[in-house]
């Protein structure tokens, strides 16, 4: 952090590139919050861990050793399950019939590709739509984009995708008490809820 990069003229023949696809990285550096553009300052090199977005977790996690990479991954399903806590207590405001069975057609569609054996991406897919739906019935946007990339770095995962699915039965039966829940919500039952989420997603760490 703080280092100042090479004139584009010294950079491209160091990285045998032509200068279009140079400044094509160093902008896409820049939009991820790696690199500082200053007019007559050059590319300064920023601390990802103050900087950057959930959008560098992937490629972090990708290049992580085993240890590191499990630890990404714990701590990457934590996150989650604290959005989780968050949609519940705003779901446990009430729910409008609309959404409860926008919720349900979604749900019956991933317990149809559980009962089939889909493959993991399908179930990932199915169980997003799932989630997607709850989170549209609390009406919140910010929720929604806290949630995003938390659920696209899970995406881009193939390991973990195939840990978490390994029983998508249980994904299924997750949902389906959710959906119980939401026919009277109470804030109560919102901390068993998250343990249950949290033992879940130890047995997902134990798959990895």
């Amino acid at each position: 952090p703080a280092d100042r990069l090479s004139p584009e003229r010294a950079l491209a023949p160091r990285l045998a590139v032509n200068r279009v696809t140079l400044r094509s990285a160093l902008a896409r550096l820049a939009s991820e919050r790696l690199l500082s553009v200053r007019q007559g300052s050059g590319h300064v090199v920023l601390d990802y861990r103050r900087e950057a977005g959930p959008d560098l977790i992937a490629d972090l996690v990708a290049i992580a050793s085993a240890r590191a990479r499990r630890d990404a991954i714990a701590d990457l399903l934590l996150v989650r399950r604290q959005l989780a806590r968050a949609l519940l207590e705003r779901l446990a405001g009430g729910v409008t019939a609309a959404h409860r069975a926008r919720i349900a057609r979604a749900l019956d569609a991933l317990a149809a590709d559980a009962a089939a054996r889909a493959a993991t991406a399908a179930l990932a897919e199915a169980d997003g739509a799932v989630m997607t739906a709850a989170v549209e019935a609390t009406g919140s946007a910010v929720l929604q984009l806290c949630l995003n990339p938390v659920l696209a770095v899970a995406r881009g995962l193939p390991e973990l995708q195939d840990a978490i699915y390994a029983g998508a039965s249980r994904s299924v039966a997750a949902w389906r008490a959710l959906a119980a829940w939401l026919e009277a919500p109470s804030a109560a039952h919102i901390s068993p809820i998250v343990e249950a989420i949290a033992a879940r997603d130890a047995q997902t760490l134990a798959r990895l």
